[in-house]
């Protein structure tokens, strides 16, 4: 994949953004801008209250926040795992051209360009709080982020470390 080639479908996966990245631009522009990249693993989208919950909504905050927005009604996955996934979003290809396509077992390439490196290469302040372990650094997908919050606990529960997670609150 060419350089060009690899921006495009890096920017293109800007524009597929659905649903755990803040970001805004360090030099002020006109406007402020803001882009924020919420992911929920297994969440149905009726559950949530701008996609059509009935009666009182259990996300108060995101509905907020899409109200306020822009709100994708429609996003397909490239791979049913959360670290695959991930990958795809923030680099813009499939699992087969960034190579990562099981959780806990691969990482993303360094030489693989993610969208927060293209961001902070543009002068955004880029920010990843995470609640999966695996979605923590050592996968990959924290380059670019100037900040990147992985903290997630082993619960005396959890029989492997890919079950350690922390409540998105």
């Amino acid at each position: 994949m060419g350089g060009g080639t690899k921006l495009v479908a890096l920017l293109a996966s800007l524009l597929a953004l659905g649903p755990l990245l803040g970001c805004k631009q360090k030099e002020a522009p006109a406007a402020p801008r803001n882009l924020l990249l919420i992911t929920v693993d297994t969440l149905r989208a009726d559950y949530v209250g701008v996609y059509g919950r009935k009666g009182n909504s259990p996300t108060p905050a995101i509905d907020s926040l899409a109200a306020a927005g822009v709100r994708f009604s429609q996003a397909w996955t490239t791979a049913p795992l959360t670290l695959p996934a991930h990958a795809s979003i923030l680099t813009g290809l499939t699992p087969a051209h960034h190579g990562v396509r099981l959780n806990g077992t691969h990482a993303l390439a360094e030489n693989v360009p993610t969208l927060a490196e293209e961001l902070a290469s543009q002068g955004w302040d880029t920010g990843a709080f995470v609640a999966a372990y695996v979605l923590a650094r050592r996968f990959g997908l924290a380059r670019g982020f100037s900040v990147y919050d992985d903290r997630i606990p082993l619960p005396a529960y959890a029989g492997a470390r890919l079950e350690a997670e922390r409540a998105g609150s």
